[in-house]
């Protein structure tokens, strides 16, 4: 009897050892999955109780620059539900934010995996394709977003997207087509009208430019940038009063 005991007590600290390496290696530990991950509070205020909750709790954490805490509730996320591309997506978001593009678009293709058809992920996984200067696949991503975005305000966020990605790589006529869509789908946004101009500009079409910059500036009378850019259409078609003009408006408002 004593020898069985004593094999008995000896297995116990190997096994105590091979408990304690799997908690610490996560990466291969099958259970890490049930370890949780968040362990942030914000007082007054329940812990969440499902995954969708820290999913919102990761939102908050966002606006708040909280972002290891929103990492954390994301990943709670995916803990308590790993077929909730939410979760991927969320923690996509936050990781772009901290410019880990790699780990963010693992995570962005993953959330695609369950949803093939959610425009909201495409979007958001052109930036990090952008972030990675992967530009085709960051237009591809726009072109699937624009196909499948079914509110006239995404839809013109996603042409605007597109138009400056197109503007960087000097395709300006392609560019103006996709400002050109975006101010058909939100017609009051501004910088869509200051934006189509800066193109105008750079291929020289000050005219076009200026009736750009000026509406702009009509449904944001109070913008500097507006004023500054103008005042270089008016200078470049040889308006100089007017540039002079739109100078120290830009100096007013800037003053207030």
């Amino acid at each position: 009897m004593r020898t069985v005991s004593t094999k008995r007590n000896r297995c116990y600290p190997v096994l105590i050892v091979c408990f304690l390496l799997l908690t610490v290696s996560s990466c291969s530990n099958p259970l890490a999955r049930y370890v949780k991950q968040y362990k942030c509070q914000i007082a007054g205020k329940p812990e969440p109780g499902t995954a969708y909750q820290y999913v919102d709790r990761a939102m908050e954490r966002v606006h708040a620059e909280q972002f290891d805490c929103a990492l954390a509730a994301c990943s709670e996320a995916i803990r308590l539900d790993p077929r909730l591309a939410s979760g991927y997506a969320c923690r996509g978001g936050v990781l772009r934010n901290q410019f880990e593009y790699v780990k963010a678009l693992k995570d962005y293709d993953k959330a695609l995996s369950m949803q093939p058809d959610n425009s909201d992920f495409y979007y958001n996984r052109s930036l990090v394709h952008y972030g990675l200067e992967n530009s085709d696949q960051a237009l591809a991503d726009l072109e699937k977003a624009i196909e499948l975005i079914n509110s006239p305000t995404g839809k013109s966020f996603a042409y605007a997207r597109r138009a400056e990605i197109l503007k960087k790589e000097g395709k300006l006529e392609a560019s103006i087509n996709d400002y050109t869509q975006a101010i058909r789908f939100l017609p009051t946004f501004p910088y869509h009208h200051h934006n189509r101009g800066n193109v105008y500009a750079e291929l020289k079409e000050y005219q076009k430019a200026l009736t750009d910059f000026t509406e702009a500036l009509r449904i944001d009378p109070a913008n500097v940038y507006f004023y500054e850019d103008r005042a270089k259409a008016h200078r470049a078609l040889g308006q100089e009063e007017l540039a002079i003009k739109d100078e120290m408006m830009a100096k007013s408002v800037n003053s207030r």
